[in-house]
């Protein structure tokens, strides 16, 4: 390549590299301690090249020399970014691959229009600004600072606006009432809900009031029914990381939620932990953060 006079250089590459590079997988498992490791065969061309690169430094030339030669990303001739590539190839194709399907075969309508229109940009090599406006809304301050960004010229934007779990309603009036908590909270998210007034009490600028329909006004509450409540059958899934990513209680820090007579507040509790080992008995060492204090 250097001392030879070599007429067709890529032509060489394209027959011979897959046997320069049988190496470079074993090798980066070995870097990176990750046996799962799995690398395309752009990835393997890439890391391929930076050796040849690395070679030709060392007696002062460059793979860039060599304009019939591909030209792997920077980020691949540059030690110093070694690190950033590690990271995000560390990482199993084949699960990866498995929860892609489980997520696309799950995707409504709003969902895939957004999917196919990142990816149809990636394909035709258009790059471009995506900017998902999700249920629930980005809030008026984050908004405000996005829109306001040069960036925002170029950005194309998609909203969400179908709550997903909408699905879990079995009857007509369920659906509804979903429907009317969802649009409630999306509303809240884009501040279009007054804050609360009262002349008999003070509130706070960011207080909102309830609407009566959202809440149960014929059961009295306790801690004890929020926790069965928000986490039924807790002692059989507390370890199913699905289960817990989708429930979550939010109180403020040192605020007291009442209980029933004769029943502790949550005051009384010095931890989490404490709460729910109260409740469930479980031992705290297997449980995952469960209320999030704000």
């Amino acid at each position: 390549m250097v001392n030879c006079k070599i007429s067709d250089l890529k032509a060489l590459w394209d027959t011979h590299w897959p046997h320069m590079v049988d190496d470079i997988l074993l090798n980066q498992w070995k870097l990176t301690g990750n046996a799962l490791l799995q690398l395309n065969e752009k990835q393997l061309q890439y890391f391929g090249l930076a050796e040849i690169h690395k070679l030709l430094k060392s007696i002062g030339k460059s793979l860039k020399d060599y304009n019939q030669m591909p030209q792997p990303p920077i980020s691949y001739l540059d030690s110093r970014l070694n690190n950033l590539i590690i990271e995000e190839t560390s990482y199993d194709v084949t699960k990866m691959e498995e929860k892609f399907k489980d997520l696309f075969a799950n995707c409504n309508k709003e969902q895939l229009e957004v999917y196919n229109g990142v990816m149809n940009s990636i394909e035709k090599n258009e790059g471009g600004l995506f900017f998902v406006y999700g249920s629930g809304g980005c809030g008026e301050i984050v908004a405000s600072c996005i829109t306001r960004s040069r960036l925002w010229k170029i950005a194309k934007v998609y909203k969400l606006l179908h709550n997903m779990r909408l699905n879990k309603g079995t009857t007509e009036t369920e659906i509804k009432s979903l429907r009317d908590f969802a649009k409630w909270v999306l509303d809240i998210g884009d501040g279009k809900i007054v804050a609360a007034t009262n002349s008999n009490r003070e509130y706070a600028e960011d207080d909102i009031c309830i609407p009566e329909e959202f809440c149960n006004l014929e059961v009295l509450n306790s801690v004890d029914k929020m926790i069965n409540t928000t986490f039924p059958n807790f002692q059989g899934n507390y370890k199913n990381p699905d289960y817990l990513s989708e429930r979550a209680i939010l109180v403020m820090l040192k605020t007291c939620l009442n209980t029933t007579i004769n029943k502790p507040t949550l005051c009384d509790y010095v931890t989490l932990h404490d709460l729910v080992i109260s409740i469930t008995g479980i031992e705290y060492r297997s449980l995952n953060v469960l209320v999030l204090f704000s």
